[in-house]
């Protein structure tokens, strides 16, 4: 943006003789901004996956040995496993064994915050005013909110914005930070596998430079040669993993998986019937108004992000806040027009002078600073409330409770029950991190461990399909552990082959009366 969108709602440059503690609206609105934006990332969500995820960390910190092959079911024990996200596993869990949930909450709402604020150093790099960033900055939350939480993710959230930080400096003639992607390469390949995305952002800078040189517009002022040795030496980061090789085909084994698309949660395409996707929404509308005011000046390197990742985020729930964080610099740089609007109104409505007394030095104004640090500070007492409710143990066992089979497992524990269980997808992860290693699961969420074909058989007997008795008879199951009032659930009650043992709001259990013809209690 240039000097007019700067000007649009009043944001200067502090002036020489301003002191810190001369607080300014602006500044203001940016901390509640990025307060919001952490007590969003701190609500309780707890993954499916989190469970296995954390017992995974404390085997690799007990053994001092990344596994290699499935340790945790007892249908494809030994099936071969990229541990990808072992780096993640093993900060978890000492978080977790000192400081429960909570400590996992606040540890990835910073990582998720931190994240945000590379998005905003991007805009104000370029002269977007301060109150439109951070607006932009809570439009970006609500966007990424939908797979937000305790899980791996939350580190391609922070070094995705970081890399698009890193190459948009590139852009404008700094070639400087070109080399911190590598070694920042080898670390995101061992936390997530979202990894491929940072090659992805080199190679749209890079074919986006390359095209810039005979298309009309900005052109990216860097070292395309500079560009192209850090994306090789990127490449071979990748390698510095204990899958080698391996690790640069997993990301694509898992994008082709036809049973992820089709029956997990965060992998349809975005339903924009429910509330929860209007952000998302919101954010294309505004994309495809600011590029018809004038879509000749869009920057190749521009058009090339926003195909990439609206599309990617049209196909899947998963990508949306990737989308979010890569793309709300570049609806910064095209909202010009928005910010002139901005200024019109400012200047209408009054406001215009608030926001610039706020850059003056207050010679006069000691009432206003005052006012504006006891806003600040109301609202932090207030976010902080907020968050401290948030990571309370009544707040984390109540989401527990409502998704997990806590009481379940409990029953289980007490009744020292024996004999192997057939369990909810969803439920796996839980399962691994109550019972491992005393007794195995049916399936969890590792989708790439148990494979499409391994995973059709689980959801024929869940969604009671003409062979669903197979499944349990060829694992030789003897339980059920289920969704209370599912299909399955009422199926095997009233066929006279099971008797419910043990029940609640959330979940069921079930014991064969038939016992299996073969099998281990494990």
């Amino acid at each position: 943006m240039g000097s007019v969108g700067a000007e649009a709602i009043g944001d200067r440059r502090e002036h020489p003789q301003a002191r810190f503690w001369q607080l300014d609206i602006q500044t203001v609105l940016v901390l509640v901004a990025f307060g919001i934006a952490f007590f969003l990332a701190a609500q309780p969500r707890i993954d499916v996956d989190l469970g296995w995820h954390l017992r995974t960390g404390q085997l690799i910190w007990e053994t001092g040995a990344i596994p290699h092959s499935d340790p945790y079911s007892f249908t494809v024990n030994g099936q071969p496993w990229i541990t990808h996200e072992w780096l993640s596993e093993v900060i978890f869990w000492p978080v977790y064994a000192n400081w429960g949930h909570a400590g996992l909450m606040i540890l990835c709402s910073t990582i998720l915050t931190v994240g945000l604020w590379f998005v905003y150093r991007q805009m104000r790099d370029e002269a977007c005013p301060r109150v439109l960033a951070a607006l932009l900055v809570v439009l970006s939350t609500l966007t990424g909110l939908l797979i937000w939480g305790t899980r791996p993710t939350v580190f391609t959230l922070l070094l995705a914005p970081l890399f698009a930080w890193l190459l948009r400096r590139w852009s404008r003639g700094d070639n400087r930070g070109l080399w911190a992607l590598p070694p920042l390469m080898a670390v995101w390949v061992n936390l997530h596998g979202g990894y491929m995305f940072g090659l992805g952002l080199i190679a749209i800078y890079f074919f986006g430079g390359l095209a810039a040189r005979w298309l009309p517009g900005d052109r990216p002022r860097g070292s395309l040669r500079g560009l192209a040795w850090a994306g090789a030496f990127c490449l071979l980061a990748t390698l510095l993993n204990p899958n080698t090789y391996q690790i640069l085909w997993y990301p694509f084994d898992t994008l082709t998986s036809e049973a992820m698309r089709k029956y997990l949660g965060d992998w349809p395409s975005p339903d924009f019937h429910a509330p929860r996707f209007w952000p998302f929404a919101a954010m294309l509308a505004l994309f495809f108004l600011s590029a018809a005011r004038d879509l000749r000046r869009l920057p190749m390197v521009d058009v090339l992000l926003l195909l990439a990742l609206a599309g990617l985020g049209l196909q899947s729930n998963r990508h949306i806040p990737l989308f979010a964080v890569i793309c709300t610099p570049v609806l910064a740089r095209q909202l010009p027009a928005l910010a002139e609007d901005a200024r019109i109104l400012a200047v209408k409505s009054g406001l215009a002078r608030l926001w610039r007394s706020g850059n003056r030095p207050l010679r006069r104004g000691a009432l206003l600073a005052l006012l504006n640090w006891l806003v600040l500070a109301l609202a932090g007492i207030l976010l902080a409330a907020g968050v401290a409710d948030s990571i309370s143990p009544q707040a984390i066992a109540k989401v527990q409770d409502a998704g997990f089979p806590v009481q379940a497992v409990a029953y289980i524990k007490a009744h020292a029950i024996e004999g192997r269980i057939y369990n909810a997808y969803n439920w796996g992860g839980y399962l691994v991190l109550n019972f491992y290693p005393e007794r195995s699961v049916f399936i969890d969420s590792r989708a790439d461990v148990y494979r499409d074909e391994f995973i059709e058989e689980y959801l024929e007997t869940y969604y009671v399909r003409p062979n669903w008795r197979s499944t349990l008879d060829q694992h030789a199951v003897q339980y059920a552990l289920l969704e209370y009032n599912g299909p399955l659930h009422i199926l095997l009650t009233t066929s006279g082959e099971w008797r419910e043992i043990y029940s609640d709001p959330v979940a069921v259990l079930l014991e064969r009366q038939t016992p299996p013809s073969s099998g281990t209690s494990r």
